[in-house]
């Protein structure tokens, strides 16, 4: 099975990441999930101690998607997308989202 990975770049707005995160946890990241295809995915928070300075986005998920069509699994989220409750907190104006296709294994 084919693997990729869908990095997404946001923020929340001004003053409202409780509330943006709460609703990313509990809602979004299981829509996104029940969308066939993507089978994981994982949050993260920009650290303070960066090598370039302050990044322009704070968060950042890595939804992990197998399939041997990435076309028709990103076709399945927008279609499922128009459905999803997004939330009001989240500052779309400058959001990031890329999908790449593995090349190789985890090296450690």
């Amino acid at each position: 099975m084919a693997r990729h990975t869908m990095l997404v770049l946001i923020n929340a707005k001004e003053g409202r990441d409780d509330e943006f995160n709460r609703w990313y946890e509990e809602v979004h990241l299981n829509d996104i999930l029940a969308v066939p295809g993507f089978v994981a995915a994982r949050r993260f928070e920009a650290a303070d101690a960066q090598m370039t300075g302050a990044p322009k986005h704070r968060y950042m998920t890595l939804y992990e998607i197998e399939t041997e069509d990435i076309g028709a699994a990103i076709r399945a989220l927008g279609a499922a997308s128009g459905g999803m409750d997004l939330s009001d907190a989240m500052e779309m104006n400058g959001a990031q989202n890329v999908v790449y296709s593995q090349l190789s294994e985890r090296s450690v």
